[in-house]
């Protein structure tokens, strides 16, 4: 059987959002990075079932949004059960 050896600094197990970011960041900060995934980068993994739920407050420039109004809307949709602080 034959095995590829492969050395890094870092290594990121799942290609979701969160892994990708973290491999991002450390290869952005210099490390060498392995990314493991069992399924296609950015195409399997929980993130993508979740995309229905992204939320962000993207225009500061309209008045009827804000981080603060980004806030209330996170909270109220997970009906006011995580951690506010």
């Amino acid at each position: 059987m034959k095995h590829d050896v492969t050395t890094s600094d870092v290594v990121v197990v799942g290609a979701g959002g969160a892994g990708m970011r973290a491999a991002i960041a450390a290869a952005e900060a210099g490390a060498r990075v392995v990314l493991l995934t069992k399924g296609q980068a950015a195409r399997s993994g929980a993130t993508t079932m979740a995309c229905p739920s992204y939320q962000a407050a993207f225009s500061m420039e309209d008045e009827r949004d804000s981080a603060a109004i980004a806030f209330e809307d996170t909270c109220y949709e997970g009906r006011y059960l995580g951690d506010e602080n």
